[in-house]
């Protein structure tokens, strides 16, 4: 750690300066909003200067600020591929770090018939067939940056389809602001889940079939500010992440896991990467009876969901706090500077 930090010092006294891009999408703020702020954050707090860009500008971006790398999130539905295509074929330093698995499946996130499915498609075991009608072409203009993204999982994913994935760089969040509370858990037949819709490749839909006719209340969050929804999850006891595609990181489950609750999350790439030995419950993906099951053990004992819940948020501290994040970064950057 000490030797990478001595090479990002090396390009100037006051830190790398870095230069993060991340499109927003006009009408639905999640995810990605919440990884350029914390990413921006955390390499702030170890010492480095940021900047945002959240547009297509991305020539005058590098002639005001003149960053020594520049990392690109999500960029290909509102940006478009213009500027990218632009900043390919310049000399700065750039890492693509892949949110999803757009460069060879579109929208369709590894799902059947174009996200109305909850089935996997090949992708997710083997190869794409050319037929599909996903695939976009453009995993070998990717792969002249240096391409990351968020799990091990995901990575294994992108590489069987030709994308030359670098660097794994798993996220966080605020542990200062997802933290537990102070007053008693949530109690009785109770769990909570975030949604910000019905699509199908969330599993709200088998949250639903596993807790019909239990007498299991679920509590969406949804449209909270943070605070609020920092608030909503520090009385939480059980948390609920019913995912079906290979979801690369779920930031939601990371904010229950920081939060104290006890979790019971399906077996997709990131939620593999982030729920492990003793931090809570896996389950087969779209597998309603499992998902019920894991949910009533946990709400009949809650001395064992407490226990998840502790243990899952000394390692989110521990792991993936803003400071953690912004070292990850640093090593990341280390290799494009090298």
């Amino acid at each position: 750690s000490d030797a990478v930090r001595l090479r990002l010092r090396s390009v100037g006294d006051e830190g790398v300066r870095l230069l993060l891009w991340q499109e927003v999408h006009p009408t639905i703020h999640g995810g990605a909003e919440s990884w350029v702020r914390d990413t921006a954050a955390g390499l702030r707090l170890v010492g480095h200067q940021v900047a945002w860009l959240q547009s297509d500008q991305i020539q005058q971006a590098l002639r005001t600020f003149r960053p020594d790398v520049v990392i690109l999130g999500t960029l290909h539905c509102f940006v478009g591929l213009t500027p990218v295509i632009w900043l390919a074929d310049q000399r700065v330093p750039a890492i693509w770090f892949l949110h999803d698995y757009w460069p060879f499946c579109g929208p369709r996130m590894l799902m059947k018939d174009f996200n109305r499915s909850d089935q996997s498609c090949e992708a997710v075991e083997r190869l794409c067939r050319p037929s599909c009608g996903g695939g976009v072409g453009a995993v070998g203009f990717v792969n002249r940056f240096h391409v990351a993204t968020g799990c091990e999982g995901a990575a294994a994913i992108m590489r069987r389809h030709g994308l030359n994935v670098r660097s794994v760089v798993e996220e966080g969040i605020d542990t200062d602001l997802f933290r537990p509370g102070t007053e008693p858990r949530e109690s009785g037949p109770v769990v909570y889940a975030s949604a910000a819709g019905e699509d199908r490749w969330k599993g709200i839909h088998v949250l639903r079939q596993a807790v019909a006719g239990t007498g299991i209340e679920v509590r969406f969050l949804t449209g909270l500010s943070r605070p609020a929804l920092a608030e909503s999850l520090r009385n939480a006891a059980v948390y609920v992440f019913p995912s079906v595609y290979q979801e690369i990181w779920g930031l939601a489950l990371t904010e229950a896991m920081a939060s104290g609750c006890a979790v019971v999350a399906s077996d997709v790439a990131g939620a593999r990467a982030q729920v492990h030995d003793g931090l809570g419950q896996l389950v087969p993906a779209g597998d309603a009876a499992a998902l019920r099951a894991e949910i009533e053990y946990l709400l009949e004992f809650p001395s064992v969901a407490r226990s998840l819940g502790e243990a899952a948020r000394e390692h989110v501290e521990r792991e993936h706090s803003l400071e953690a994040i912004g070292r990850r970064w640093e090593r990341g950057c280390a290799g494009v500077l090298a």
